[in-house]
């Protein structure tokens, strides 16, 4: 198990923690077995981590509120990139790589209130996609889990600046259509799996819960 602070990304840290916890001893019969990161055959990252920032700041004032944005870009957008580079380094020995970034709507709509979060969502989506078409043997999946019962999405419901979306979100939770975690989890294992998607594509877990009902 390893914890990092992304407010402060690192890559050197980033890098160092996963070369470890990839090239452990395993006990076997009494046999010490150590698993070089080398001997996967394929490499999965999924990029989940994030911050909604403040939902009452509107993006006329961001500029009264840089020191906000920078640690949202750092979470949500820096890290990601050093993660990125250390999980290459790591396992440059590996052919077969798949990055998964969690996404949503906001990454391409404009919403009142998603000032921070739509901006990182935007720039992590154009970035790994371009990563893509630079490395070869990787493919990137762009994963929607829709709405699910999170902290993230109780935030946006309560806090939102703009009474439409609170509505909006209110709403989720009224009409009981959230998904659960497992659900989601489901999804996302069915559709790397199956490894049918193009690079680049962005699929929502209802998707691929309604198509495997088929």
């Amino acid at each position: 198990m390893v914890e990092w602070d992304l407010s402060k990304p690192n890559v050197e840290v980033f890098r160092a923690d996963l070369a470890q916890v990839t090239d452990t001893s395993i006990n076997y019969a009494g046999t010490p077995i150590k698993l070089k990161s080398s001997k996967y055959e394929q490499a999965i990252l999924v990029h989940n981590a994030a911050v909604l920032g403040n939902m009452s700041h509107k993006v006329s004032q961001f500029g009264n509120h840089l020191d906000i944005v920078q640690e949202s870009l750092n979470i949500n957008l820096l890290s990601l990139l050093a993660v990125n580079t250390a999980f290459f380094d790591v396992f440059k020995g590996i052919q077969k790589k798949r990055i998964v970034n969690m996404t949503a709507p906001s990454a391409s709509n404009a919403n009142p209130s998603f000032g921070y979060t739509s901006i990182a969502k935007s720039a992590k989506q154009i970035a790994l996609n371009i990563l893509a078409k630079e490395e070869s043997g990787v493919k990137v999946l762009h994963f929607d889990p829709v709405c699910v019962d999170t902290e993230a999405l109780r935030e946006v419901r309560d806090h939102s600046h703009d009474e439409s979306i609170r509505t909006k979100f209110h709403g989720l939770y009224d009409q009981n259509v959230l998904l659960t975690g497992e659900q989601v989890a489901t999804a996302l294992v069915n559709i790397l799996s199956e490894d049918k998607y193009e690079s680049g594509a962005v699929i929502k877990a209802t998707e691929a819960l309604h198509s495997n009902h088929h």
